[in-house]
């Protein structure tokens, strides 16, 4: 994933984006806030379509509870998982597999293993209690941080590794 870092990079669709909003995992004041500005069940998140690659991966993000505690990844077309930030478990899933690891300080390293083929978009959505796998519920106001995202060959999360916007991190 290019701009693993710079969120301002991805897309975003019904939510804001603050940088340097909160401390992230590796102690600098880097981590993004993605905030929904819309009470939908639709949703509100920051999404990343790449094309031409294919086979297993594992997409990761580093993720912190804000106003509320749900974070959502989706490879869409292909499944999700629903992380409960405030105590480091998996919600739900839908035709996905999810890990996820304690980093202290409230954040978690949330996963979602993925077989591509041709483009894929992927999604991290915020949202609240009554977010299901396919009804993305949020509500004005909901947010969490996020930190490093990383897509990477194979089916765990290895170390994380910064990419500042090439392909090859």
């Amino acid at each position: 994933i290019q701009y693993s870092e710079d969120f301002s990079q991805w897309d975003i669709v019904r939510a804001s984006s603050t940088a340097n909003a909160s401390v992230s995992p590796n102690g600098s004041s880097n981590a993004y806030k993605l905030e929904s500005n819309i009470t939908s069940s639709n949703g509100s998140w920051y999404r990343e379509i790449l094309s031409s690659f294919s086979g297993n991966y594992e997409f990761s993000v580093f993720a912190k509870m804000g106003t509320t505690n749900f974070l959502q990844l989706i490879v869409d077309g292909i499944g999700g998982v629903i992380f409960d930030l405030s105590d480091g478990t998996i919600k739900a899933s839908n035709n996905a597999v999810g890990s996820v690891s304690d980093y202290g300080n409230g954040w978690y390293r949330c996963s979602i293993q993925l077989t591509a083929s041709s483009s894929t978009t992927l999604l991290i959505i915020v949202g609240n209690e009554n977010m299901t796998s396919s009804v993305w519920k949020s509500t004005i106001g909901d947010s969490i941080y996020l930190y490093g995202a990383q897509l990477e060959q194979g089916s765990y999360p290895t170390s994380y590794i910064p990419n500042y916007g090439t392909s090859a991190g």
